[in-house]
């Protein structure tokens, strides 16, 4: 590992403990999100009329005259999961190797420590690597379609759309 020298007349940034600490603060969030939204897409395991129920909630069915629902709300929320997902990831560049040599240091690094949390840690920048691609797409999709959220066509989504 490369060696580097620490100036100690000149003061220190809080910028990156800052910028961790937001990182953290919106994986925070879409975890949480991420284990909501599972929890209420298991709800198909009931049933339609369950899966229905729900989704006429997740667009305000509740304060509608009509029963319809307001896409829009859903709309919203996807767009704000969208710009914390986004915030994250930019976030999270900072600190994924981007070089050869820089990914070569931290696999030497995990054989020579046997450290679970440092394979822990590269098991996540993988799956977050992963995320960063699948995640644009199915945010994408509820954005051009928030009215849509029904266990038809969320099935025909699936299954018709090489999901």
């Amino acid at each position: 590992m490369e060696s580097y020298t620490i100036e100690s007349s000149k003061k220190k940034s809080r910028l990156p403990a800052r910028l961790d600490f937001l990182q953290s603060g919106t994986g925070l969030v879409l975890g949480l999100f991420v284990w909501v939204h599972i929890v209420l897409d298991a709800s198909i395991i009931l049933g339609p009329r369950a899966f229905n129920w729900v989704s006429k909630n997740m667009e305000l069915a509740f304060l509608s005259d009509t029963g319809h629902g307001y896409p829009i709300a859903v709309f919203f929320a996807v767009f704000i999961v969208f710009f914390l997902f986004i915030v994250h990831a930019l976030l999270w560049i900072r600190k994924f190797p981007i070089s050869w040599k820089q990914h070569r240091i931290i696999k030497d690094q995990m054989a020579m420590m046997r450290h679970q949390d440092t394979n822990l840690w590269y098991i996540q920048v993988l799956t977050g690597f992963i995320m960063l691609f699948a995640g644009p797409v199915h945010l994408y999709t509820m954005l051009t379609h928030p009215g849509s959220i029904d266990p038809y066509l969320s099935a025909g989504r699936v299954l018709g759309g090489n999901m």
